[in-house]
């Protein structure tokens, strides 16, 4: 909604959400390729799964304080990224 509102055409909504579909993949690719087990290995699998709820309070509080379009993408880029790359594993190890 928000998106829509910030754009005048379909073009440049469709522009956007590509945009945003990019950026979220690749912050799960990278995430996943370097970063899941190494986590999941020094902090252990009950922290992991704990920091992706933590994770949201702490993006909601930066959006509730800056609300923005641009914002908006980059909390929701590291939500889709992180929930991907990291929180979803987790939840099948158990």
């Amino acid at each position: 909604v928000l998106g829509k509102a910030s754009y005048s055409s379909t073009a440049e909504f469709a522009s956007f959400m590509g945009l945003f579909g990019q950026a979220a993949n690749t912050v799960s690719l990278i995430f996943s390729v370097v970063g899941t087990s190494f986590v999941i290995r020094k902090i252990g699998l009950r922290p992991t799964l704990m920091a992706f709820p933590m994770m949201l309070v702490i993006v909601v509080c930066v959006v509730y304080f800056a609300p923005s379009i641009w914002t908006l993408f980059g909390v929701m880029v590291s939500i889709k990224g992180l929930s991907y790359a990291l929180n979803n594993p987790s939840k099948e190890m158990l």
